[in-house]
């Protein structure tokens, strides 16, 4: 799939998720996304702060070096980054992560792999075309791709996924 790039940064996601453990709030629970789409899991916003500005500046810079590929107009974060936790049965279903309000300005979508491949089964995160890259399992995979693109992670059956996500803001398209 071309416009899906995938990386390998497990220094940066096990500090992600050492991070996650103490900065946030909580929103357990199922979630309406629109009529067509259901998430079930939980989700910790990790709010940009003097503590997690280090993160904050490591996902720009990476997205930064990603959007070499697509050559969007991006300026950065533009709400908090989610410690997303997939429980058995939790997914999320078929969206795209751009739409209306703060969700308008939505150019790429970042998500870093925080569980070892061993620590669950289910929970891919796939696209229309059926592709899935086996890399994508593994602990700090980093997938990008434009937040236009329809994709889902399916339920999981066995284990716990965790998985950072964060999404880059610019003008819109036009």
């Amino acid at each position: 799939m071309s416009f899906v790039r995938y990386d390998l940064s497990p220094n940066e996601a096990l500090a992600t998720a050492a991070a996650a453990l103490y900065v946030g709030q909580s929103h357990p629970g199922l979630m309406a996304l629109d009529a067509r789409t259901e998430r079930a899991c939980s989700v910790n916003l990790i709010e940009r702060a003097p503590k997690t500005e280090w993160l904050y500046a490591g996902l720009e810079s990476y997205a930064r070096d990603v959007n070499r590929d697509f050559d969007f107009a991006i300026d950065g974060i533009g709400e908090p980054v989610q410690f997303i936790t997939y429980r058995e049965g939790d997914h999320i279903g078929w969206h795209m992560d751009t739409g209306l309000g703060s969700a308008a300005s939505r150019k790429l979508s970042i998500s870093l792999q925080l569980s070892a491949a061993d620590e669950y089964a289910g929970g891919e995160l796939g696209f229309p075309d059926g592709s899935f890259h086996p890399f994508a399992r593994r602990f700090g995979a980093t997938i990008c791709f434009p937040s236009y693109v329809y994709h889902r992670v399916s339920p999981v059956t066995r284990g716990v996924r965790r998985a950072l996500v964060a999404w880059i803001h610019g003008a819109p398209f036009k």
